[in-house]
């Protein structure tokens, strides 16, 4: 049984070496091309989140915004208690909220 196992393994002849040696090199091209675009894609991620982060880096601590006092429940409740305004005259009350913004 081992004789002929090993003789079925073994390549019969130059033509057949060929196509082995052949298929190796195309298998490496590519694996050559694929790192190679592996390599670009991660040069262009560095590349993209160094942006990001100055970008980040240029953004306010806080944020200022203008909402309408009935987009808080609990500050349209004290609202309407303090002033006996009815909800479409409380709508037309502005507060300015300020927050902070939070990165990671």
């Amino acid at each position: 049984m081992k004789k002929s196992k090993t003789l079925t393994e073994q390549p019969r002849g130059v033509n057949e070496l060929q196509q082995e040696i052949n298929s190796k090199i195309d298998q490496l091209t590519q694996f050559k091309t694929q790192l190679v675009n592996l390599e670009v894609d991660e040069q262009e991620t560095r590349a993209s989140l160094t942006r990001a982060q100055a970008e980040l880096e240029n953004q306010p601590r806080t944020l200022i915004t203008t909402k309408s006092i009935t987009d808080d429940l609990l500050m349209q409740g004290i609202a309407q208690e303090k002033t006996k305004l009815n909800i479409t005259d409380l709508s037309n009350l502005k507060m300015k909220v300020k927050s902070l913004t939070l990165f990671i």
